[in-house]
Formats: C-alpha cells, sequence, structure tokens
C-alpha cells in the first residue's frame, strides 16, 4: 500500500489515504501541496500543474468565486502537535495572515505562502454561498453512504447514473470535482 493524498471536498482539505497501486482516478497525489495546487487553483485551461490539469479536474471549471470557497472558511490549526508556518486568509480582515498549522486534519484555508494565499483569494473577502460542483464525469460511478456521510468512488467503473436509487445520484452528481476515494 502505498500513502496518497486526495482532496476532500466536504472538508475541502487534502488528506492521506493508502492507495494499492491499481485502477483508481485523478483523485490521487504524490504529495500535499500537489493535491493543493491541482484542486485549489484554477491556472491556466491545460496548464500542467504538477497534477491534474484544469480539463482532469472538474472542480477547476467553476466560477472563480465557487472555486475561493476554502478562503471563507475559518482558520484551522488542527489538533497535532507538529507545527509549520502557513498562510491563510482571514475573511474579517480581508486579508492573507500567517498562523501555525499543527500538521494534520486543517481544512482548505491554508497556504505555503503569503503569496500564493494572495494570489488564490486575494481581496476583499468573499460572501455568499459557493455554486455546487458540476456532475461527474461518464466513467466515474459515485455512491452515497449514510453512515459514512459522504459520496464515494465505486469500483464498478459505470456513471453516476448507475450509484444507487434516484436520492443517491442526486447526491453523486452534486459531488464533482475532486472525489473523494472509496473507504470500503
Amino acid at each position: 500500500m502505498l500513502s496518497r493524498f486526495f482532496y476532500n471536498s466536504s472538508s475541502m482539505a487534502c488528506e492521506t489515504f493508502l492507495y494499492g497501486g491499481c485502477l483508481g482516478n485523478g483523485n490521487n497525489f504524490y504529495s500535499e501541496k500537489e493535491c493543493l495546487q491541482a484542486c485549489r487553483t484554477e491556472g491556466e485551461r491545460g496548464e500542467h500543474r504538477g497534477g491534474a490539469t484544469a480539463r482532469d479536474v472538474p472542480l477547476l471549471r467553476h466560477q472563480r468565486e465557487s472555486e475561493r470557497a476554502a478562503c471563507r472558511l475559518p482558520i484551522a490549526q488542527g489538533p497535532c502537535q507538529k507545527p509549520v508556518t502557513r498562510w491563510a486568509f482571514d475573511a474579517a480582515q480581508g486579508k492573507c495572515i500567517m498562523f501555525s498549522y499543527g500538521g494534520c486534519k486543517g481544512n482548505g484555508n491554508q497556504f505555503y505562502s503569503e503569496k500564493e494565499c494572495k494570489e488564490y483569494c486575494g481581496a476583499p473577502p468573499l460572501a455568499g454561498t459557493p455554486t455546487l460542483p458540476a456532475p461527474c464525469p461518464h466513467h466515474t460511478a459515485l455512491r452515497w453512504g449514510s453512515q459514512a456521510g459522504w459520496g464515494s468512488v465505486g469500483t464498478s467503473g459505470g456513471d453516476s447514473s448507475q450509484a444507487g436509487d434516484a436520492s443517491e445520484r442526486r447526491v453523486a452528481g452534486r459531488l464533482g470535482g475532486c472525489r473523494d476515494p472509496d473507504t470500503k
């Protein structure tokens, strides 16, 4: 098993998972930085940024406001005790500030540099609710795990219309973007 990173659209953060080496999808990155760059920044259409391109990751196709939803998240230090310096956008102040990240379980509002934070979040602070992601690509089956509380990628390979009953298909269709791996 290989330790990799995936973008969790619920927490808007990159998290680790164990990858067996077969099948998989585009939401599979060697490093947290690669994951964040691919799933959190837009870049030029088709520009290679060390992971997926803007054409490969549906999350990157949204309006700029919904892509910057991470900038509205609170600054989260996380519970771990391995502090590293990061930058986050403080929506109340309308600017990027330095903070100490504990090393785990933060959220998408964390950047490696002030420059990255400013380029991504800018100013003034964003308002409103982000729009929902586009439907999943035709080759990805998503399943709704009521116990897990989020949609997960199925291994059967079909499209979202094969992901259970009608309510499950609606949820799967809304998830889109950088998807969570199947935990079953």
